[in-house]
């Protein structure tokens, strides 16, 4: 056999070789693409099938958010400017310091104190919620179960000191372990906006 056939011959074969290997490394490269793309579809599927995660998942997003908690600290609100509560506590400060300045009505917020005593409620125990910073003409607490409803109950602060109030409240007992409360504030039945959050144990 001359070296031109053996040549052409090896060639041929390196060829042939070559198809098959570039054959299967792309047949691998597919089957691997497909692989990874099952997965993710059969894990998309799986959780989409669960409905014990699909109900966990939505549970957390229906939770409703948190105002500052009590609980933890003593919680720093801001009243309008604008507010006549803001407007009173300034003219007062101001008849104190012998100012004679006009309170404009566009005055930067009155930063007002919300705390709880004790921090740590149980239920049927004595609590007391102090009111700090502004003048208040008849400050009440209006609170509102969170996870539970149970209807509203109504605080009455009394001025217990300069800009200081203070409201009583005995909790009452719940089937649940935790009762988590929230208290709006109001002067003269105008709503402050703001709440704060705390919870209750049984």
């Amino acid at each position: 056999m001359s070296n031109n056939n053996k040549f052409a011959i090896f060639a041929g074969i390196m060829i042939v070789c070559g198809i098959i290997v570039f054959a299967l490394q792309n047949s691998s490269f597919t089957t691997t693409t497909e692989s990874i793309a099952h997965s993710i579809t059969s894990v998309s599927q799986r959780l989409k099938n669960n409905p014990k995660a699909s109900q966990a998942a939505e549970e957390e997003d229906d939770k409703p958010k948190r105002n500052c908690l009590l609980n933890r600290r003593v919680c720093d609100l801001k009243l309008a400017g604008d507010s006549p509560q803001a407007r009173r506590t300034r003219a007062k400060e101001a008849r104190k310091s012998g100012s004679t300045e006009v309170v404009m009505p566009n005055s930067d917020p009155i930063e007002i104190t919300v705390e709880m005593i004790p921090k740590s409620v149980r239920a049927l125990k004595n609590t007391t919620f102090r009111v700090e910073g502004a003048d208040f003409r008849a400050l009440e607490g209006r609170l509102v179960g969170v996870n539970m409803d149970m209807g509203t109950t109504i605080i009455t602060f009394k001025k217990t000191g300069e800009n200081r109030y203070d409201g009583k409240f005995i909790p009452s007992v719940c089937i649940e372990e935790v009762m988590q409360y929230s208290l709006k504030l109001y002067d003269e039945g105008q709503d402050l906006g703001f709440a704060v959050d705390f919870d209750i144990y049984r």
